[in-house]
């Protein structure tokens, strides 16, 4: 009967696609365990490179300098995105500075 023939049909079908999602599992298992091993190297060398840089004479004089630096870099973007939304959205920032007031 024409049913039995569609669930054969399906059947063959379903076979066919398991077969494909076990391959693709079978390919996606390879790819993680090789990014794995690429992932632990990675590791290795950046820890290398810290424990290195951990010993550098005034270190952390360094490291605060250029911290220093950055955010400097960064409070002038964040100004910016601020008079940006003071100019656009002036209704809202009057809201909002009255939730921050309510704090």
């Amino acid at each position: 009967s024409s049913e039995k023939i569609a669930t054969k049909e399906a059947q063959k079908a379903l076979a066919k696609e398991t077969k494909r999602m076990q391959l693709f599992q079978r390919k996606l298992a390879k790819i993680d365990s090789l990014l794995e091993e690429q992932l632990a190297t990675i590791t290795e060398v950046i820890q290398e490179e810290v424990n290195k840089r951990c010993v550098e004479k005034n270190i952390i004089i360094t490291c605060d300098t250029l911290a220093e630096g950055a955010n400097s870099v960064f409070l002038d973007v964040y100004d910016a995105v601020w008079n940006l939304i003071g100019f656009t959205e002036n209704d809202m920032l009057e809201d909002y500075q009255e939730a921050v007031e309510m704090l």
